[in-house]
């Protein structure tokens, strides 16, 4: 390897081609503005796959604009309930201590080392999956089966 002349990747090209496919249909099908997938080797912590719709073709200048070719997984700030609800909820889920059953009780603002935490509207309790596909912050920070 020749430092500033050699790129090795760790992407997985035939993995690449097929979430590209697979989020621009879906981005199509629900009319979204944009979207992104991202798949990383959990042993090794490589990216294997790194997506987003819509996107360009570098060879081609056809089509390029600046929200386009903005790196939307390196270059957005996204707020870390947003990312991390499918991470809360796959921990909880390794530790046995939900399924894809257990509804889950969202407060409708909390305080945690003095910070508050809320969201614009009450959630109550939801139902699988709505955690991590709805739009809560605090699911985040507390997830619990409801008191009965």
């Amino acid at each position: 390897m020749v430092p500033g002349q050699d790129v090795q990747t760790t992407i997985d090209r035939d993995l690449q081609w097929y979430a590209d496919q697979r989020l621009a249909d879906a981005v199509k099908a629900s009319s979204s503005d944009w979207g992104l997938a991202i798949t990383m080797d959990v042993k090794t912590c490589q990216i294997v796959q790194m997506s987003q719709a819509p996107t360009f073709n570098a060879d081609d200048r056809t089509g390029m604009s600046e929200s386009n070719t903005v790196s939307r997984s390196m270059q957005t700030v996204y707020e870390p309930g947003s990312v991390l609800k499918t991470v809360t909820m796959a921990a909880l889920a390794d530790q046995g201590k939900v399924t894809a059953k257990t509804p889950i009780v969202v407060p409708s603002k909390m305080t945690i080392d003095k910070f508050p935490i809320g969201d614009y509207r009450e959630h109550g309790t939801l139902e699988p999956p709505p955690p991590v596909s709805s739009r809560c912050r605090p699911t985040s920070a507390r997830s619990s089966p409801p008191s009965r």
